[in-house]
């Protein structure tokens, strides 16, 4: 029988039964007898290079998703590389259950390495109610990661008091205004007119470039460009979040013509 903490996390502490068998575990066992910090890269590796997708789905909320092509850790590699994932089974989970001392070393740890696609408040709610989620295991999470226009998942940025860094995916030279994404021409080429400001957006359909004219206020008060995003996350989560943009090439019409979309 193990007892539970009052934050329902179980307590690692062996009973009496149980103390004879975890003290042999720590003297006998290949893993246990390692170092600490060698213990602490194992696991670390065993646990992580996850991205976990929170929805707002009710009785499965989440998603664990590998990386199949990057690691979460290579972030600094080309966005759609680290965007391919495959679909990771749950049992990954089964380490903690090797061992009292193996659980109290890494009960946390997926939530604290790993990253988090929380995708609104409600979501998150609902990860907590229908999966079982303790608060514990939710305030340990570190690491999020989302979408420049995903507003949603900035205002569940509140209810994760050790966040300490977040990840924005962009695509390069383009920003997301009016629900599409359209490259800036650049101020050097733009053609103005009066207050409008020229941009190009690409046509799922017609498989084109289009080129219009937009109010350069919508431009400079874009709410998803990216000093905008970057103030919203630092007012919502605390300005010793650190903010970091990850820019991959734009996958739709990348050659038009001799032109190449940046």
């Amino acid at each position: 029988m193990v007892d539970k903490r009052p934050n329902g996390m179980l307590d690692p502490a062996p009973g009496v039964l149980a103390r004879e068998i975890a003290n042999r575990n720590k003297h006998r066992s290949p893993l246990l007898r390692l170092p600490g910090e060698i213990r602490n890269h194992i696991f670390v590796y065993a646990l992580g290079g996850l991205h976990i997708v929170v929805s707002e789905l009710k009785k499965k909320s989440y998603e664990i998703k590998k990386i199949r092509c990057a690691k979460m850790r290579d972030l600094t590699q080309k966005m759609e590389d680290g965007l391919r994932f495959t679909y990771f089974q749950p049992h990954y989970l089964s380490l903690l259950l090797v061992c009292r001392q193996i659980y109290a070393e890494t009960a946390l740890l997926p939530f604290s390495i790993n990253h988090f696609w929380i995708k609104s408040e409600k979501a998150l709610e609902n990860w907590k109610d229908f999966n079982h989620v303790l608060p514990a295991q939710i305030n340990a999470i570190e690491i999020c990661q989302f979408w420049v226009y995903m507003t949603k998942s900035v205002l569940a940025l509140s209810t994760l008091p050790a966040i300490k860094k977040v990840y924005v995916m962009s695509w390069s030279g383009m920003e997301f205004l009016d629900y599409q994404w359209v490259q800036v021409m650049p101020a050097g080429g733009v053609e103005s007119n009066g207050d409008q400001c020229q941009i190009r957006r690409w046509d799922r359909f017609e498989k084109e470039w289009l080129t219009e004219f937009v109010p350069r206020d919508d431009i400079v008060e874009n709410e998803n460009s990216r000093a905008n995003v970057q103030r919203r996350i630092k007012e919502v989560a605390g300005h010793g979040v650190e903010v970091v943009f990850i820019y991959g090439e734009f996958p739709y019409g990348r050659k038009v013509g001799n032109d190449v979309a940046s």
